[in-house]
């Protein structure tokens, strides 16, 4: 990769890329069926969309659970794509925007195989695992 950026969706077009990768990933990939993926939350949240080598290849949300806490949902990155950094780079920018918008603590739902990931950028586990989806799941947590 030469170039990574990494933004917050500002105009409906890019809000449309960002549903798109989601719907490569989850549905057609991970066959999440339409309806749970597009749970109506979007209107509440910031979406991040990166752009590596001038393609579009991952996408996130964040919503806020409440005054100090956000929630990492749906990131997504385009398999071809995946083992890069990008999924490191995204949550070192959300890191960057809870700090800014004071963020105390970050949650998120970790399917189980990308658990390490979400140690590795200082998360830990908390609770129980849960299927979403039909996937296993796991909540973790990381204070800002």
């Amino acid at each position: 990769m030469e170039e990574l950026q990494i933004k917050i969706v500002e105009t409906l077009e890019e809000l449309k890329q960002a549903m798109e990768i989601r719907r490569k990933v989850f549905i057609e990939e991970q066959h999440v069926p339409e309806a749970r993926e597009q749970d109506g939350k979007d209107a509440e949240a910031k979406h991040i969309l990166v752009v590596a080598d001038g393609k579009l290849v991952a996408t996130a949300r964040v919503r806020m659970i409440n005054r100090t806490t956000a929630k990492l949902e749906r990131m997504a990155v385009i398999k071809e794509y995946r083992g890069k950094g990008i999924g490191k780079k995204i949550t070192e920018f959300i890191d960057v925007f809870a700090k800014d918008n004071k963020i105390k603590e970050i949650v998120t739902h970790s399917q189980w195989q990308v658990i390490p990931f979400y140690k590795k950028s200082g998360y830990e586990q908390r609770g129980h695992p849960f299927y979403d989806a039909g996937i296993g799941h796991m909540e973790m947590f990381k204070k800002v």
